[in-house]
This record gives C-alpha cells, sequence and structure tokens, in this order.
C-alpha cells in the first residue's frame, strides 16, 4: 500500500458527530479530491523538562524519604469513534504511448515532391497517455503502464510532471539483446489552414510488457483500456480484472477486425465508451455477423430533465439514441454501461446507466456545454480529443464516489459524473496552429472544470427560473430555444456542436 505522506496530514480538530455526518454527503464544492487524505495528527507539543522534586541525587541519603501516596492516575480519555478512512482509488490505465511529431508545412506535399517545414514540435500522445493525463488533472491517482524504446527515456519524466504515474513504463520485455525497439511515433503534417494527414508507427506498443496478473494487483481499482496496443494483451488484462472483481473502462477505439468482434468478451466490460460514428458501425457489424436483427426489445427510459422539458437544451440526437438504444438490445451486453459522445448539432453524449438491461437503467443526455460558458477565455478552435477526455473524467468520477461506495450511485450521481465529463470534453480545445493546444496540453484541470459547471448550472437555473412563470401561458417551442442557446460577446448564438 502507498505511504501517506505526513506533510499531507489533517490537523483539524476532533470531529464531531454533525461533522461526520456531514462528511458523508457529497459536495463537490468541499471535496477536494486531491487532499482528501486525512489521519490524526501527530503530538506535537514540546516535552517539558523534568521537575526537580522527581530527580533522584546522585548522592546517596542516609535519612529515608517518606514515601508519600501518588495522586491516582486519570484514564485517558477514549477517543470518539470516527469514520474509516478509505484508500484513495488507483486507476491503470494499460495503453498507448507515441512520440508526436507536428510538423507545419505551406501545403500538404502530393507524391514524389518534397516541402520544406515553417514549423514543428514534439509531443507526447497515445490515446493510453492522453487518457491518463485526463484523470490525473481530473483529480484522482492514476498509473500509466505502457511501452517505450530506446529513444523514449525522456518519456516518463514527462509524463510524471503532468501527475501520472510511470514506474511501470518501461521497455518491451522477452526480446533477444541484439534487437533494438524504437518507441511508437506519431507524425503529423498540417497547414495554416487544419489540413493535416498522419502516419502512426506502433513501435514498442505491439510488444509485452508486465503480464496482467503482476500489473492488477493492490492498490489498483479500476482499469481503463483502448484498442491502440496488441488486442490479445488487451483481452488478457480484461480477464485477469473480471476475475479480481475490478471495474473494466473500455475505449473500444479504433474497433477491431470483425473476427474479433464475434468473439469478444463483451460480458466481462463494466462500461464501454465509443463515438457516435464507431457505435453505429459496431451496430451494423453485429448485426451482420449474428445473421439477424437485434432482437427487439424496449428501451430504457429518458432520466428526467428539466432543462429538456422546459427546451433550454437541444433534443437529444436521433441517431446516437437510435444507436444506444440498438446496443442496449444485445445480450451480451446487458450488464453493461455505455457512453456514445456525439457529433451531431448539440453535440455531448448520450449515456445508459447502471447497465443496459439492469434494473432501473435509464438513458442520461448532456449536450455539449454552450463555448462561451466553458471557456471564455480559450478561442474557438477543432475539437479533438474530446473522446479521451470524456473517458478519463468519466472514470475520475467512478473513483471518486468510489471513496465512498461504489454501489450508492443514484440518478443525480449519474447525471453528474456524466455532465462534469462532457463540459471537460467541452473545453479540450486543439487547433493548429497554434502548438500550444496539442491534445495533451489542452485537457482542463478540475478546478477550472468545476467552475464551468458553475457557470453552466447557475446559467440554466436562471433560466429555469424564468421559464417557470411563464409555462402556466404555454410558451411556444421557438421562445424557449431562443433562451435555449446564450450568445458570445459578437452577438451570435453559440453551437452546442462538440466535433470528434
Amino acid at each position: 500500500m502507498d505511504k501517506i505522506d505526513p506533510n499531507n496530514r489533517s490537523r483539524r480538530s476532533k470531529p464531531s458527530d454533525h461533522d461526520e455526518k456531514q462528511n458523508l454527503k457529497y459536495s463537490p464544492h468541499a471535496f477536494d479530491p486531491v487532499h482528501h487524505i486525512s489521519t490524526a495528527a501527530p503530538d506535537l507539543r514540546p516535552r517539558l523538562p523534568t521537575p526537580l522534586n522527581q530527580i533522584s541525587s546522585r548522592r546517596g541519603s542516609s535519612r529515608k524519604e517518606e514515601k508519600r501516596p501518588s495522586p491516582p492516575r486519570a484514564e485517558p480519555a477514549q477517543p470518539s469513534p470516527t469514520l474509516p478512512i478509505p484508500e484513495r482509488p488507483v486507476c491503470l490505465v494499460r495503453g498507448s504511448l507515441y512520440i508526436e511529431d507536428y510538423i507545419q508545412v505551406s501545403t500538404l506535399p502530393i507524391s514524389g515532391e518534397t516541402v520544406t517545414s515553417t514549423a514543428a514540435t514534439t509531443t507526447i500522445g497515445g490515446k493510453g497517455a492522453i487518457q491518463a493525463v485526463a484523470i490525473s488533472r481530473a483529480g484522482q491517482r492514476v498509473e500509466l503502464l505502457g511501452g517505450i524504446g530506446r529513444d523514449g527515456d525522456f518519456i516518463p519524466k514527462f509524463l510524471s510532471s503532468l501527475g501520472v504515474g510511470t514506474v511501470r513504463c518501461r521497455n518491451p520485455v522477452g526480446l533477444p539483446n541484439d534487437i533494438s525497439i524504437l518507441s511508437g511515433r506519431k507524425i503529423v503534417q498540417y497547414t495554416p489552414t487544419g489540413s493535416n494527414v498522419s502516419t502512426i508507427i506502433p513501435g514498442a506498443n505491439i510488444y509485452s510488457l508486465d503480464p496482467a496478473k503482476d500489473a492488477i494487483v493492490p492498490p489498483i481499482t479500476h482499469l481503463l483500456l483502448q484498442n491502440e496496443i496488441e488486442l490479445r494483451v488487451t483481452l488478457e488484462y480484461i480477464e485477469m480484472a473480471h476475475s479480481r472483481d475490478i471495474p473494466v473502462i473500455l475505449n473500444l477505439s479504433p474497433l477491431p477486425p470483425d473476427d474479433a468482434l464475434r468473439d469478444f468478451p463483451w460480458q466481462r466490460i463494466s462500461y464501454l465508451i465509443l463515438t457516435d460514428n464507431e457505435a453505429e458501425t459496431l451496430v451494423t457489424t453485429l448485426k451482420r455477423l449474428s445473421g439477424k436483427k437485434l432482437p427487439p426489445s424496449r428501451p430504457p427510459p429518458l432520466c428526467p430533465d428539466a432543462r429538456l422539458d422546459a427546451g433550454l437544451i437541444p433534443p437529444i440526437p436521433k441517431q446516437p439514441h437510435a444507436t444506444l438504444s440498438s446496443l442496449t438490445h444485445w445480450p451480451p451486453l446487458a450488464q453493461t454501461g455505455i457512453i456514445i459522445s456525439s457529433s451531431e448539432e448539440g453535440g455531448g453524449a448520450v449515456a445508459v446507466f447502471p447497465a443496459a438491461c439492469s434494473p432501473g437503467a435509464q438513458i442520461f443526455y448532456h449536450p455539449a456545454a454552450p463555448h462561451n460558458l466553458a471557456s471564455p477565455s480559450r478561442g474557438k478552435a477543432e475539437h479533438s480529443g474530446s473522446v479521451d477526455t470524456i473517458a478519463g473524467y468519466f472514470v475520475a468520477g467512478l473513483m471518486e464516489f468510489a471513496l465512498f461506495d461504489r454501489w450508492k450511485l443514484d440518478d443525480v450521481a449519474w447525471h453528474r459524473i456524466l455532465e462534469k465529463a462532457v463540459i471537460a470534453s467541452s473545453m479540450t480545445h486543439v487547433s493548429f496552429p497554434p502548438l500550444d493546444t496539442l491534445p495533451i496540453n489542452s485537457i482542463p484541470h478540475f478546478h477550472e472544470v468545476h467552475e464551468a459547471m458553475e457557470r453552466v448550472q447557475n446559467f440554466y437555473k436562471r433560466e429555469l427560473e424564468l421559464a417557470a412563470p411563464a409555462s402556466s401561458h404555454h410558451p411556444s417551442p421557438s421562445t424557449s430555444k431562443r433562451r435555449s442557446v446564450p450568445m458570445d460577446k459578437s452577438g451570435s448564438s453559440t453551437s452546442h456542436k462538440i466535433r470528434q
């Protein structure tokens, strides 16, 4: 188990019964997920010198000292019963690591053409690395297990500076000494207008590292996977985590080939995260592989949302909603929670929690936060890597509630977890140029997301208060929709769209 740093110990006085009850209540403003470890404060009082009358003389005395009865010793006060301090969850991300080279050119070269770059930068990427950074910036502990080559000695230090544990990042094992493996690399050429082409070299990502039985050990409490490493490794970690009762969160991107989908262990997945395009492709593939339509079934109901009823947010996108309903009918996914990020107008994410066919299952929907509310200080840009941000912040939300009781997630908790992930995704901006908004640098910190959530919630609260008196007069849908989208400084309405 990790040692507790004495510098982080709380020195609060003994809590009252009222304080203990308040500590059980989840409060996003009073709860600091980074410094939530508290222990009994050490006794820092100075040691007083021993009284002179208790010090025996060095010289012996012939006179016999009179023994005086010692006063009765007071029994030490028994400490009041306190709540057990939960261990902070730790997520293991078994995923990809890439050295990413971004090269700016005036025009993209055609076959046989050589062009000179006008700017270039190098950073670290890969879905595994980006999602690990997202969990860290969401305020939770994360360990990344990824392969690096002989040219990647700087990678662990770089990721450590972003709060990611990297003791498990190492060179591939079991290779002959004369074989030297390079790190995975992604080369992106882009123009000032934003056109770009990419080339990926898998490198060390396709080789074996620690076996799952040695990696999924305490204090690991959650496992996050993608599909940018060898599929056999992904399957090995899924089986081991399931056997040890560790929740498995899978961002199945890119989708594996058809033969792998046919035999995929869907029942072992706790939560599945997809883009809307990937989800639609998955539904089509499952229908083709099974040779029949998905069994008809009534989809879970939509969780009530006052903003949706008042017309303050766009309606749930039809295609992601239909795709999600189709996936909930697939028997192997009956006990899996599903999240689909939408790229249609309105954006955001649609999900079913706690599982597709579990008792009380409901569909949850959050559109992308309006740009001038989520990140007013940032310029408009392309949204890239937003699915990775959703995955990281969603896992962090599960870990946050797991501090208390992972099985007591109600509708309000699911709404909050998904809302935070969507807002964080809305704040993840990537554009070419500038180069300071690369994927791994653009993921917001949790305090930025909390501030954005307050702005968004306060906006909708005011709008609902304005809509309440007019509800008796049956306002037209157009009136509600005009209030649904705030205006930016230029006077034009802000878009709810997330582009993956």
